[in-house]
């Protein structure tokens, strides 16, 4: 058993265009190139954020390595947040990134692996389990709450909000005239399992994902029950109740309400499915000066277990950002791909 601490500090700078103003190319005078102000106004003294992150864990192994735990806890505090809020726009400018508040990620990794068979046939299966929870602890003076304005379409279609006390991934939308949350981005918990079987030259691996929780905009079901083409749009679907249809998630959406289409992002995918050949070195050598050869198939994205009435609900619309992933507007369906592969030590 090993128990184990660490503590550090990092900073993350500020970007160029967050701290100076810069000059975008157009072509404005008889078609003959200028420059102008960008949009966003650079700030000269704006400062870098300063993270400290605090963990504590503890690793557990059997003798022979058939057994291992390992669980690890950890807390991260962020200050002098890099924040980018809109400006009126009599300032000429639309955003500006400033310094200001405080926020805390608090989470939790556990993993366990186990091999339970180890002769002529050996299988290793190892389970993660993650969980973090974010909170805006306080933002500058005179600032309330902001959302974020990088991605999303306003309160009206569901709006990912920055407020003291409040889970830095919330939604926010308008229910009935009022503001409410209505979802948070970041999931429950995530799991991971992994399985490899050997036997002589073959080798099995799979990789199964499960998450549990989430939320998501699903603004696709709102276009196409806009356009009265959705399934269900005049009668739900089989066990549906009477109010599932699409016809009374628009009615609902047009009084003011945009929560029928915020929903759950729960799913298991088969992430990987592998096998593998190991080709005998004495076949190897008579190719050439192989050492080793190996000849494997592979299976990625073969199937989604969810619960969620879009393509994919893993969807982000507006790329890999933290926060403001969750919205689904027209995405094109998830891939499925196979790999053969050859790899040749030399």
């Amino acid at each position: 058993m090993r128990v184990r601490a660490a503590y550090g500090q990092a900073g993350n700078r500020p970007n160029y265009g967050q701290k100076f103003t810069a000059l975008t190319g157009t072509n404005t005078i008889d078609g003959n190139s200028g420059l102008q102000l960008g949009l966003n106004s650079g700030d000269a003294n704006i400062q870098p954020e300063r993270q400290q992150e605090a963990e504590l864990g503890v690793d557990a192994a059997s003798k022979n390595q058939r057994a291992v735990v390992e669980a690890t806890a950890y807390g991260r505090w962020i200050d002098n947040l890099l924040l980018q809020r809109s400006l009126p726009t009599s300032s000429g400018f639309t955003t500006e990134f400033f310094n200001g508040g405080r926020m805390r990620n608090l989470g939790v990794e556990l993993a366990a692996q186990v091999t339970p068979i180890d002769k002529t046939v050996s299988w290793t299966t190892r389970a993660t389990f993650t969980l973090n929870r974010s909170k805006v602890l306080s933002l500058p003076e005179g600032i309330p709450y902001f959302d974020i304005t990088a991605a999303g379409f306003g309160t009206g279609l569901g709006a990912f909000r920055i407020e003291p006390g409040h889970s830095a991934t919330q939604i926010v939308t308008e229910k009935n005239g009022e503001e409410v949350v209505v979802g948070n981005g970041e999931p429950d918990f995530r799991v991971g399992w992994s399985n490899e079987v050997k036997w002589k030259s073959w080798t099995l691996g799979t990789l199964l994902d499960w998450q549990q929780g989430s939320s998501i905009v699903n603004l696709t079901r709102l276009l196409y029950d806009f356009g009265q083409i959705s399934p269900d749009y005049v009668d739900p679907t089989p066990g549906g109740k009477a109010t599932d249809s699409g016809a009374d998630r628009v009615n609902q959406f047009i009084h003011g309400n945009v929560q029928p289409y915020i929903e759950r992002a729960t799913f298991a995918k088969m992430r990987e499915v592998t096998i593998s050949y190991d080709v005998p070195a004495k076949i190897a050598h008579q190719l050439g000066a192989i050492d080793s050869l190996q000849v494997s198939l592979s299976a990625r994205n073969l199937f989604t277990l969810t619960g969620y009435s879009g393509l994919d609900p893993e969807v982000s619309n507006f790329g890999n950002q933290p926060i403001g992933r969750n919205y689904d507007v027209a995405p094109y369906p998830p891939s499925r791909s196979f790999w053969l592969s050859v790899t040749a030590g030399m």
